[in-house]
């Protein structure tokens, strides 16, 4: 999205819960919003579920929510049940959802050659190409 001239992309990392105070009061101000983040076991990881519950809702469908859901299965069918809860938390906020991406088999990322990485660089650079798209549209 950068090298397309988005300039104001901000990372979050939801690691950080020391921030989450501050983040989920600031979330209404921002339009965009990508939540990306790996599955464990069927379920987000902790930190990313205790950010969405300092969340309150703002009822504003100028802000939009999207995910992708990562995981190390070669296989997808695992991440596919944290959808509907996607769903739903854009629905509890009213803001809008813009869609949920599942993708499967990224494990080992760091320890492949870089061209056997080719195929899932391309398709996360579609990714931000799409947001780019997006956020010229709205």
């Amino acid at each position: 999205m950068k090298a397309q001239g988005i300039k104001d992309v901000e990372v979050r990392y939801l690691i950080n819960v020391k921030e989450h105070k501050m983040w989920a009061e600031d979330f209404a101000s921002v339009e965009n919003n990508l939540f990306v983040f790996p599955l464990y076991v069927h379920a987000m990881p902790g930190s990313v579920m205790k950010f969405f519950e300092e969340l309150r809702p703002i009822n504003n469908k100028d802000v939009h929510m999207a995910f992708l859901v990562q995981s190390g299965f070669p296989e997808t069918s695992q991440s596919y049940y944290l959808r509907p809860y996607l769903e739903l938390i854009t629905k509890r906020l009213g803001v809008s959802y813009d869609g949920t991406i599942i993708k499967g088999g990224v494990e080992g990322l760091k320890m492949k050659p870089e061209k056997a990485n080719k195929k899932f660089f391309d398709q996360m650079g579609q990714v931000g190409r799409n947001m780019l798209l997006k956020e010229l549209l709205i």
